[in-house]
């Protein structure tokens, strides 16, 4: 299995972390930050955080953890969409998605 990586792997990293504090300030609150709020409480977060350090330990695990390949492997695999959609049907998925 070949895994590629752009070099915009930080910057994807960072989205993802943005997103994620996005939508924890929405869930506990109820109420999104005002967007220069949020652009300096987010600045302040990433500074403590060193993405360097995280994105590369994960890219170590992606390209040399058996398990890490495994499941990268099977999320890729034509099964884990069909698993997917199965779950997404149920009613209690539907549920708890309609809940949060």
């Amino acid at each position: 299995m070949t895994i590629i990586f752009s070099e915009q792997s930080h910057e994807i990293f960072q989205l993802f972390i943005k997103t994620q504090v996005t939508a924890n300030s929405y869930q506990f609150t109820g109420k999104p930050l005002p967007i220069a709020k949020f652009q300096e409480e987010l600045s302040d977060f990433l500074e403590l955080v060193p993405t360097d350090k995280i994105l590369e330990i994960a890219l170590d695990y992606v390209a040399n953890d058996t398990e890490v390949k495994d499941f990268i492997a099977y999320i890729q695999s034509e099964e884990f969409p069909k698993i997917h959609k199965i779950v997404e049907d149920l009613k209690e998925y539907k549920d708890v998605s309609a809940f949060m």
